[in-house]
């Protein structure tokens, strides 16, 4: 009767142990979290992204008109001075050597910026001797101020004067530019051949800035499907492509499907012809089997 009883008891524990949370608590293996997105209509543009430097075409320089010394120096390198404003004021050796018993201006000069522009380096500081015609500074016209395009001679068909562009700016913001004449010149150990942009900015941007230039290769493509990049899935051959779309709320599928013009953020998908009431895996498509039990965690319109 012992027996029994203890054999009860040490069944009763065993059951008492096996209960550690409720069937709520359970979460179901083989569940990815997910966002989803839905395709969207717009334009696309097929571009190819050559290299561009910031630069000042044009440059004045200042130099002393007769030979003295530096009394003032009124500006600093970056400064900007507009046309007439005093740069320099240079007394003669002659008058320098008066001291203080020399009255009037004579002997006294005035250096004023012929134009406007940003001053790029001051080569004479205040008390320095200067020979008349030395440098004294240099100021760089922002009327001239562009962006060099590199072009490869093979992509040179695309570049057409005239036309628009858009110069991505290393902090990825973009400004448009307007494609200007070629220089005559090619570079003979890269084989390019420099294009000028003109940036359509007020905003003054520093000379030597590499940029990213986007120039169509053809016409814009309108009424595109255009999903998230993110959404795209590919063989490591990029031959085949597909996306993951929701049949209901916890099951995602594979669609094939065949992409088009590729941008920055999005690509364009020529086929099928997709719904925009389809909910298409965003975040958790990659890797994702077809037919995978999924959980929507949030949903993003791009």
């Amino acid at each position: 009767m012992k027996r029994a009883l203890l054999f009860a008891t040490v069944i009763a524990l065993c059951g008492c142990g096996n209960r550690t949370g409720g069937d709520d608590d359970m979460e179901p293996e083989g569940v990815t979290e997910i966002t989803v997105t839905h395709i969207q209509t717009g334009t696309m543009s097929e571009a190819v992204a050559i290299t561009a430097t910031s630069a000042c075409l044009k440059k004045n320089l200042v130099t002393a008109p007769l030979s003295g010394y530096v009394e003032t120096l009124s500006v600093q390198e970056g400064d900007r001075v507009s046309a007439g404003q005093t740069l320099y004021r240079i007394v003669s050796k002659e008058r320098n050597a008066l001291g203080e018993s020399a009255q009037g201006d004579l002997g006294v000069v005035t250096v004023k910026a012929s134009a406007g522009g940003v001053v790029t380096g001051v080569a004479k500081q205040q008390g320095a001797f200067v020979t008349e015609g030395e440098e004294l500074c240099t100021l760089a016209d922002l009327s001239s101020f562009v962006f060099l395009l590199n072009v490869p001679y093979e992509d040179a068909r695309y570049v057409v004067r005239g036309s628009a562009c858009r110069l991505v700016m290393p902090d990825n913001s973009v400004i448009t530019g307007t494609i200007a004449a070629p220089l005559v010149t090619m570079n003979t150990t890269t084989q390019t051949q420099h294009f000028i942009v003109r940036a359509n900015t007020t905003s003054m941007l520093p000379e030597g800035m590499v940029v990213k230039a986007l120039i169509n290769k053809g016409s814009p493509r309108r009424n595109a499907q255009i999903v998230a990049k993110g959404a795209l899935q590919s063989d490591v051959f990029m031959k085949d492509f597909w996306l993951m779309y929701l049949v209901n709320d916890t099951l995602a599928v594979k669609l094939p499907v065949t992409a088009g013009i590729f941008d920055r953020d999005s690509v364009e998908i020529r086929s099928p012809k997709i719904s925009p009431e389809m909910r298409i895996v965003l975040l958790g498509s990659y890797e994702l089997p077809d037919s995978s039990a999924v959980r929507i965690v949030d949903s993003i319109e791009e």
